[in-house]
């Protein structure tokens, strides 16, 4: 992809021609996360302290269980974001878990 120039024309043209194209993907990911599948946006989390933890079924439903639970069922429970993409917190013990996706090298 060529270079351009926050000034360049032809960059605002192409930033007017993907931004609905962004909004869309923004759009159908919001309603996946409704109907309880998971974001596909980060990495799942694990808490360390407690043993919280993310996966996705077949379906691709989103489920947090307890990792030594006997059936894996969802808790309910879904990790909470922060002001920092990288970091949200246990929605069981509080404590801060980091997303290994987005964490910076």
């Amino acid at each position: 992809m060529a270079d351009y120039d926050r000034d360049d024309p032809r960059f605002k043209k192409l930033l007017a021609d993907i931004m609905p194209i962004v909004d869309e993907i923004k759009r159908l990911n919001a309603e996946a996360v409704a109907r309880g599948e998971f974001p596909d946006d980060r990495g799942m989390l694990e808490c360390l302290k407690c043993g919280l933890m993310e996966d996705v079924a077949i379906n691709n439903k989103h489920l947090v269980y307890f990792k030594h639970s006997d059936d894996h069922a969802d808790t309910g429970l879904r990790f909470v974001a922060t002001d920092d993409p990288a970091v949200f917190h246990c929605p069981n013990c509080n404590t801060k878990v980091y997303d290994p996706d987005r964490m910076e090298n």
